[in-house]
């Protein structure tokens, strides 16, 4: 049988994954790098159970307990931290049990009781197993009929609840963020639920709200062009936003905006180029000034961002985040790692602090040694 983890047990387990930075001019390739996440905001909603008008619904490190009366406003009854960004594996299930849940994890399972974890690891005797990882083809993760015959359901767009196939109330959530951009100030991040501005820190991301033309439409891009934030749709439809003042506006008319095209992602490592399409699952190793290869790098799942911190190239492929040194030779060496059980779509740094965009924990931010 497992059993919890002492405080001890989970500090050396964050030792050993995310290793402890050194000082030096130029350190050894060997060399850890430490990468611990410090916060997270928003994220998608991953699993969800209910039980009359009662929901449980789970982002990817908490648990949030949901009152929805009939004649009343929703109300949010209690939200429980079930792990650590980075640390532990996150939640991808949740069981109704009356006032107990079991909370499935990518690794192990979570028992919650009166508001509190009551144990870790497998369920005890007299508790229901962990649910399977929710399927589905559609929008919704989870969806239930209330005693009134209203439908909740959520999902990386947020949760709401209809009536009669429409909503009537509905709160969006930062989950599902396809493609994300920083203007030294503000991260701008597109998804299934709308554009968000988030201003690096524990706050929680904001919706930018939308014209009736945009509003509930996936955005898959976004990107900054002067004093102009662009959005674009699935569908290719461009629109510019102005951003200068403390509401995003409309600038102009929307047009056809054109996929961008396919360029490799490239990044600078000492005398070395370092490069790779996005997707694949190596890395190109160059002498910078030659442009001669000499050597690659095999990756952990398909490449989604680079990021180069003086001697340190983050690279975020897989559910990975992993930082790289390159010896005088071009061999690559792993100096850190963060394990997010989920993509990381962008990389930005500023000053100590790394920011990360995620399709299921969102917005994090992570210090650097």
């Amino acid at each position: 049988m497992s059993h919890p983890p002492s405080h001890a047990r989970r500090r050396a387990a964050l030792a050993a994954l995310l290793l402890s930075g050194c000082g030096g001019a130029r350190p050894a390739p060997e060399t850890p790098f430490a990468l611990a996440i410090a916060s997270t905001s928003g994220g998608a909603y991953v699993a969800g159970c209910a039980e009359g008008d009662r929901v449980a619904a789970a982002r990817p490190y908490a648990v949030e307990r949901w009152h929805l009366p009939a004649d009343g406003a929703p109300a949010l009854t209690a939200r429980v931290p079930v792990g650590v960004p980075g640390v532990d594996p996150p939640v991808v299930s949740l069981t109704c049990d009356g006032e107990r849940l079991v909370v499935g994890l990518a690794e192990g399972a979570v028992g919650l009781e009166g508001g509190a974890v009551a144990w870790r690891g497998a369920p005890p005797a007299g508790w229901p197993a962990a649910a399977p990882p929710p399927t589905s083809d559609g929008p919704h993760r989870f969806t239930a009929t209330l005693p009134d015959g209203r439908v909740t359901a959520l999902g990386d767009w947020g949760r709401g609840t209809l009536r009669g196939g429409e909503f009537v109330e509905w709160r969006p959530a930062a989950g599902g963020l396809a493609e994300a951009t920083f203007d030294g100030e503000v991260v701008w991040a597109v998804g299934p639920g709308g554009l968000w501005r988030w201003r690096p820190g524990p706050g929680e991301p904001m919706a930018v709200p939308l014209p009736a033309g945009l509003a509930g439409q996936p955005l898959v891009d976004v990107f900054r062009d002067g004093p102009y934030l662009w959005v674009r749709t699935a569908e290719g439809q461009g629109w510019p936003f102005d951003v200068r003042g403390a509401v995003p506006v409309v600038a102009a008319e929307p047009g056809t905006l054109a996929d961008p095209p396919a360029a490799p992602l490239r990044a600078p490592a000492g005398p070395f180029s370092i490069e790779a399409s996005a997707g694949a699952r190596r890395l190109r190793i160059l002498e910078a000034e030659a442009q001669r290869l000499v050597g690659d790098v095999e990756l952990p799942g398909p490449l989604h961002a680079l990021l180069p911190l003086g001697d340190v190239l983050l690279v975020a492929a897989g559910d990975e985040v992993r930082a790289l040194r390159f010896g005088d030779d071009g061999a690559a060496h792993v100096a850190g790692r963060l394990r997010l059980w989920s993509p990381t779509v962008r990389l930005f740094a500023v000053g100590d602090r790394i920011l990360l965009v995620g399709p299921r924990y969102g917005f994090a931010v992570a210090r650097r040694p």
